[in-house]
């Protein structure tokens, strides 16, 4: 059943590492305007992510958001469960959510990975050839941070020494040969298959369609990873670096798409300030999507 609601509802499909969080810190400080702004209105707030649901889940805590999200470049779509009012989507029971599973299952990827390296010559140290430790050291995270960030279930972050343009070459060819993908995320280069963030948003946006009807969508993101999410979206916008630019690829494969005015999370809460503007003067504001999502 479709909701009958006065304004369409807005979907913002969000990176987090360089995008809502500082790349450094982690923090969303400078986005909270924005954040504030979303509670309350029609607009799901998707966190489309590499990051493991262990990881997402502790930022929705600390976003006091819990819309549906995307994991691990479009490995899953999580969904809530406790959404009772009509039966509008399946899934496998996980915690508090519903797991739609969309990409290859970590456990094939790891022997996937170590092919790769033989038939390359290429050494590639995956996450799960690294201790908690060291992961933490690597992305300036705890140990504790670190160990959710290797709770891994369809995609693995790896390194590749040398690290050229011609050796990143190679082991995206032998992996494509294979049937899986190679992308370039903040830090890691990230194997995978099956799905992208492009085919998870087009699987959620069918979802919310038919839980709300008429849907504006936009996305926003730092990386090469993010370019997937950014091409199905009706708003593609690309956030700054931290060195005060976007992106090459991104801006060269999108050149329609809106650069945010600022880096990371300032220039994400600017951009999300504009997009909620565009979405109120189409209409009054109607209440939020999930009217449970601050009571937990």
């Amino acid at each position: 059943m479709t909701e009958n609601r006065s304004v369409p509802v807005l979907v913002l499909y969000s990176d987090l590492d360089g995008t809502l969080l500082d790349k450094s810190t982690y923090s969303f400080d400078a986005a909270r305007p924005a954040l504030e702004r979303i509670r309350g209105r029609p607009v799901v707030l998707v966190l489309c992510t590499s990051k493991t649901r262990a990881e997402v889940e502790v930022v929705q805590q600390q976003l006091a958001i819990y819309h549906p999200f995307i994991i691990e470049n479009g490995g899953a779509v999580y969904l809530p469960a406790g959404d009772a009012r009509q039966p509008w989507w399946d899934g496998i029971p996980v915690t508090d959510w519903l797991k739609v599973s969309l990409g290859v299952p970590h456990r094939s990827l790891i022997p996937r990975l170590r092919d790769i390296q033989r038939t390359t010559g290429l050494k590639l140290t995956g996450f799960q050839d690294m201790s908690p430790r060291a992961v933490a050291s690597a992305c300036g995270l705890s140990v504790a941070e670190a160990r959710r960030a290797k709770r891994r279930e369809f995609d693995e972050p790896f390194t590749v020494t040398p690290d050229t343009s011609g050796t990143r070459r190679a082991v995206e060819e032998e992996a494509r040969r294979l049937g899986l993908t190679v992308s370039t995320g903040g830090r890691f280069l990230h194997l995978s298959g099956g799905s992208d963030k492009g085919r998870a948003v087009a699987v959620l946006d069918h979802l919310l369609q038919r839980r709300f009807g008429p849907l504006l969508t936009a996305g926003l993101g730092d990386s090469p990873n993010d370019l997937p999410m950014l091409r199905v979206v009706g708003r593609p916008v690309i956030v700054q670096r931290p060195d005060g630019g976007c992106h090459p690829e991104l801006v060269r494969e999108l050149p329609a798409a809106l650069q945010a005015p600022g880096i990371g999370p300032d220039g994400w809460n600017r951009a999300v300030l504009g997009l909620m503007e565009e979405l109120e003067s189409a209409g009054r504001p109607d209440t939020p999507v999930w009217e449970s999502q601050d009571a937990r």
